[in-house]
């Protein structure tokens, strides 16, 4: 312990030897402190004009940084010797933080001073708020770019910012929108998407999206991915509905809720040896018809709140969901047709029952997908699935032997018997090949035929905007 204090003394003696006697320690720091926050706020006030930004974004940034620590490492505070007073080490602490702020106020992050300046829109009787964000998603959903859906309505924003035009109709937005789609060389077609899919969002026509299939046919992801191009929030997995009612009945009926019509069978079905085709669907609808009743709920409140979800899984049959897609699909107006004295006579229409008098049901679009996977393709991706869990691994070791090539090929034969009979049900549903290879080009597949399927029926439908010229 001397030899550190006979350095700091030496230090000390130095330091003295260079202030005048008429100077004491205390008075010289405190005139130093002084000069040094004098200097430092001239300093950051010059940044400031420079970069010509708010006060307030200053004092946020600054509030942030203001336990922000020292860049030197603990390691080196402790071997390094002190050579300045500790108000010169303040002051350097204290500008280092002001750097910066200054750093990130002349250089921003992604944000853009675009973003700070309000567009309002005038939509019917209503105004709402331009959002980048929003433009760029719904230019997704129309096939744009990514890349170029962000550089477009930056643009667009951009534009009209700069013309002064902080107040315009949809109409005008819509225009100068078009002109910049144009430009990155999107035509008509995605005019007429674009459209088409903002009246449909606006005027919140309920949108169910039915993805059907055998296990390990790329449901889940194509689900999820579907869902973020067309800018939906909601999916549901039949499997989890299946899992939560098994807890919630085994909850109540733990010694027979297993053996209950519609649970889930231990081991599951596609890990069970049947001895006929016959004994495999029958447990397979079961499942299903459970699972219908399940997913009911979610399906009304979609309609009953105008929202859009996508319900995918195994256990969706399409004998189950025929009465809900002639009930409840919105159909394309038939062409309007000229009545001669000639034509025949019109059928009567059928007659409608009480209920239907009281409370119609609301109609939506219903989209319905039935997912199919050649053979070949389909044992090496149940191959991967036996290989990446210890639990379906374990099932088919037990129901199956010790091979792994024979589980693979019972399971897949299992799975195969559930595909034919799924793709039964086509149509209505849309039967969807998969490429194993290129699940993207499959997923290309999928959104055009959404975004077909609700121009051919919405689009007779659309009242359209009460534009103001």
């Amino acid at each position: 312990m001397s030899e550190p204090t006979n350095i700091n003394n030496n230090n000390n003696n130095n330091n003295n030897n260079n202030i005048s006697p008429r100077t004491t320690s205390s008075s010289f720091d405190g005139d130093q402190q002084q000069q040094g926050q004098q200097t430092l706020a001239a300093s950051l006030q010059n940044r400031l004009n420079l970069a010509g930004t708010s006060p307030l974004r200053t004092l946020i940034r600054a509030s942030s940084l203001q336990n922000l620590p020292s860049h030197s490492s603990a390691k080196e505070q402790q071997v390094a010797p002190v050579l300045v007073s500790p108000t010169a080490a303040v002051v350097a602490t204290t500008k280092d933080k002001m750097d910066l702020i200054t750093s990130d106020l002349i250089h921003p992050g992604p944000s853009s001073k675009y973003d700070f300046v309000k567009v309002k829109v005038r939509l019917e009787d209503h105004y709402y708020v331009l959002s980048r964000f929003l433009i760029s998603r719904v230019l997704n959903v129309t096939k744009v770019d990514a890349a170029d859906s962000v550089k477009i309505s930056l643009e667009l924003k951009k534009r009209l910012v700069d013309q002064g035009r902080l107040t315009l109709s949809q109409a005008e937005l819509e225009s100068e929108l078009f002109s910049i789609l144009l430009t990155y060389g999107y035509g008509a077609e995605y005019i007429d998407r674009y459209r088409m899919t903002t009246q449909f969002h606006h005027q919140r026509v309920p949108l169910i999206i039915l993805i059907s299939g055998p296990k390990c046919t790329g449901k889940s992801w194509l689900a999820t991915q579907l869902a973020e191009r067309l800018n939906l929030s909601t999916v549901l997995q039949t499997t989890l509905v299946q899992d939560l009612m098994d807890t919630i009945i085994r909850e109540f009926n733990p010694t027979t809720g297993s053996d209950l019509f519609g649970m889930p069978s231990d081991p599951p079905i596609v890990f069970k040896n049947y001895s006929t085709k016959e004994e495999l669907l029958t447990d397979f609808k079961k499942e299903c018809y459970m699972i219908r009743h399940g997913v009911d709920t979610d399906i009304e409140k979609c309609f009953e709140e105008g929202k859009a979800i996508i319900i995918e899984g195994p256990h969706i049959d399409p004998n189950l969901f025929k009465e809900l897609l002639e009930e409840r699909t919105m159909k394309a107006p038939s062409p309007i047709q000229t009545s001669s004295d000639d034509s025949p006579a019109a059928p009567a229409a059928p007659p409608v029952s009480l209920a239907q008098k009281l409370k119609p049901k609301v109609k939506g679009i219903i989209i319905p997908f039935v997912l199919a996977l050649n053979k070949n393709d389909h044992t090496l991706l149940v191959e991967n699935w036996l290989s990446c869990s210890e639990t379906n691994s374990a099932y088919a070791k037990k129901s199956f032997g010790d091979d792994p090539e024979v589980q693979t090929k019972r399971v897949v034969e299992n799975l195969q018997t559930i595909q034919e009979y799924l793709c039964q049900g086509v149509p209505p549903f849309v039967r969807v090949d998969v490429n194993a290879y290129n699940f993207l080009e499959t997923l290309d597949v999928m959104h055009s035929a959404v975004l077909h399927r609700i121009n051919s029926v919405y689009s007779g439908h659309v009242k359209g905007f009460e534009y103001e010229t």
